[in-house]
């Protein structure tokens, strides 16, 4: 092979083991917030309606949230 090929695939070499690393470092993080969340315990029920008229009074106090 020419040298120019050479480097060519030696850049796209390096390009793709950048990508599959940062892949790897995304599944990675993904797993630990999975292990996080299992071990915080079940859902509680969440009232929408009363989550907006605490920001709504904090925003009223405040100027803003």
């Amino acid at each position: 092979m020419s040298k120019s090929t050479s480097i060519a695939l030696s850049d796209h070499f390096r390009a793709s083991l950048r990508l599959l690393e940062m892949a790897e470092k995304k599944l990675e993080q993904l797993r630990a917030a999975l292990i996080e969340s299992e071990k915080s315990g079940p859902a509680e029920d969440f009232d929408f309606t009363l989550f907006l008229a605490d920001m709504h009074q904090r925003q009223d106090a405040t100027g803003h949230l």
